[in-house]
C-alpha cells in the first residue's frame, strides 16, 4: 500500500485479474468530509498520462453515506496491465466545488505456477 501524499487515499495493491474494492471517505483540504449527495464523482486511473480506467457513480462507484462523504469504489482489473497507476478521485459537489484526491495503485503481475 502506498500513498503519494499525506492527504491521499491509500489503496492496497492488487494482482492482475483481481477486483479491488475500497471504502473511501472524500474530504476537503482541511480533512473535513465532503457531502457527496448528488455529486459527480470519478475515480480515474492513468498510466503515463493516458486514462486506463474510469469509474463513476452507478458504474463502479456507489455512494454509501452521502453526507459523510463515504463511497465504495469497485475496480475489476481484468483489462488492466500490471503497472503503477496514478489515481485521481475527482468530486464535484452540488455547489460546483471540485475536490481532487490523489492516490496510487499498483497492479502486480499474476503469479505463474512453476512446473
Amino acid at each position: 500500500m502506498s500513498c503519494p501524499a499525506r492527504k491521499a487515499v491509500c489503496l492496497s495493491d492488487l494482482i492482475a485479474g483481481e477486483t479491488g474494492q475500497w471504502r473511501i471517505i472524500i474530504t476537503d483540504q482541511d480533512d473535513i468530509a465532503v457531502n457527496v449527495t448528488g455529486a459527480t464523482i470519478e475515480f480515474r486511473l492513468t498510466a503515463r498520462s493516458i486514462v486506463a480506467a474510469s469509474l463513476t457513480v452507478g458504474s463502479g462507484i456507489q455512494v454509501i453515506n452521502g453526507p459523510a462523504g463515504e463511497i465504495l469504489a469497485t475496480l475489476p482489473t481484468a483489462n488492466l496491465n500490471a503497472w503503477q497507476y496514478e489515481v485521481h478521485l475527482i468530486t464535484t459537489d452540488t455547489g460546483g466545488r471540485t475536490h481532487i484526491t490523489p492516490a496510487s495503485l499498483r497492479i502486480l503481475p499474476k503469479p505463474t505456477s512453476a512446473q
